[in-house]
């Protein structure tokens, strides 16, 4: 460990960790995080793509969960997610959760998981508590979308603009933590 650069970059302004989350390698994500890797480095120096945003982007749900809890061996087991397991969150994890990451379009990392239709990474980042009341500021074009569409409204547009949808349970589980339609927020 002593000396060790867990966060050296590539010439392509990569790190390490970065690299395990895009490859979703949840055993060297966790062992770079036990090294004290920078989580919150995007691909370039202050700007790209961060490892949480990939894992949510691709649907790396178990370097997801490295990437949030700290017994993430305890509340996964091979894409399988127990929510009756109440982890640690890892520190810093909880501002992380609801930042808009300037590579994947301004989304939040929830944003991005129910965008991909990745239904086990949604259920993790609500366990985790991500907020369910930002709007997306991109553009999502489809029959019906609102200009400023919540959380709700990407999924429920799913399929319909060209998206993966969420099985049905993710977005009862949004609904549970207070998400909202903009048509249901307007009335």
């Amino acid at each position: 460990r002593q000396g060790a650069a867990v966060d050296r970059r590539d010439a392509d302004g990569v790190t390490p960790l970065l690299k395990a989350a895009e490859n979703d390698c949840a055993g060297c994500v966790q062992v770079l995080l036990e090294w004290s890797a920078d989580a919150s480095l995007g691909t370039y120096a202050n700007s790209g793509a961060t490892p949480l945003a990939i894992c949510c982007q691709g649907n790396h749900f178990n370097s997801l969960a490295c990437l949030l809890w700290e017994n993430s061996d305890e509340l996964v087991s091979i894409s399988t997610f127990n929510p009756s397991i109440e982890g640690e969150l890892r520190g810093g994890t909880s501002a992380a959760l609801n930042l808009a990451d300037s590579a994947m379009w301004g989304a939040t990392p929830l944003f991005n998981a129910v965008r991909g239709g990745h239904d086990a990474c949604v259920h993790l980042l609500l366990h985790a508590k991500a907020d369910v009341s930002l709007t997306y500021p991109g553009v999502i074009s489809g029959p019906g979308c609102p200009l400023q569409p919540t959380i709700l409204d990407v999924a429920l547009l799913a399929g319909k603009s060209g998206t993966v949808p969420l099985q049905a349970d993710a977005i009862q589980q949004m609904r549970d933590a207070g998400a909202r339609s903009a048509a249901e927020d307007a009335a």
